[in-house]
């Protein structure tokens, strides 16, 4: 993640292997369709295929449409003083494990408190490289370049934290807010981070329910000891298996 920042922030060329390098080499799809939905507001279908297969059979010299885009927009997702801050943030990242053999989490966090959310691969076999980036309010970095062809949000998995061993599940962000269920203790649910906010977005798993809770009465399942997740392993572990009632819902 140090060489992806330093490279963005200051390299002049960011090529088409660069981009491969850091999201790995099934990327190219995505550096295809920015390639041509930009080309094509200018040139004929048939230049723009010309001139991709040029850039694709000369990746270290030519310039990565995903990776300019992401320096040209920077200031969307990071803004000026984190742009200072980047060393001090990698400096204090921390894993986020879900026990999910596809992928890891990786939280950065800035001074002034906003994070952003690196998905890296983990597959033994694979290079190491970039899944996706999400930013402070849980959205990823590349909507805004893909449109709807790419629209991620930030789910996680976690459990309460309430001594009362149940939490209140709001409409809306407050506790003025009409209840529309509880959550009880070990009931796992997904919550999608907001640095903006104190109260995030949650969605109940077996109902797929949706609503707001506080964050100081979320406990985050990545960020579990390995003692406390025990208990909860076998459920993740049907949710990683693809048994997920509503993740896209």
């Amino acid at each position: 993640m140090n060489s992806f920042y330093y490279d963005l922030l200051n390299k002049e060329l960011l090529s088409i292997a660069d981009y491969q390098n850091y999201f790995g080499y099934h990327a190219i799809e995505m550096e295809e369709y920015l390639f041509f939905r930009l080309c094509e507001e200018k040139k004929s279908s048939t230049e723009c295929s010309s001139e991709f297969e040029s850039k694709v059979n000369k990746p270290t010299s030519s310039e990565s449409s995903v990776l300019s885009q992401l320096k040209r927009r920077r200031k969307d997702w990071l803004a000026p003083s984190e742009l200072k801050d980047i060393q001090y943030a990698l400096e204090r990242s921390k894993f986020y494990d879900e026990d999910n053999a596809s992928s890891i989490g990786i939280d950065l966090e800035f001074r002034n408190g906003n994070k952003i959310y690196f998905y890296l691969n983990r597959y033994v076999d694979e290079p190491i490289y970039i899944h996706d980036i999400y930013n402070s309010v849980g959205q990823s970095i590349f909507d805004n370049l893909f449109g709807e062809h790419w629209k991620s949000t930030l789910k996680r998995l976690a459990v309460i934290n309430d001594p009362d061993g149940y939490t209140n599940l709001r409409e809306g962000p407050g506790v003025d807010r009409k209840v529309v269920t509880t959550v009880k203790n070990d009931e796992l649910f997904y919550y999608t981070p907001n640095n903006s906010s104190s109260w995030w977005r949650v969605q109940i798993l077996d109902s797929c329910t949706k609503g707001y809770i506080h964050n100081s009465r979320i406990t985050p399942y990545g960020y579990m000891t390995n003692n406390r997740k025990e208990y909860l392993k076998e459920e993740v572990k049907k949710l990683h298996e693809g048994r997920t009632p509503c993740y896209e819902k």
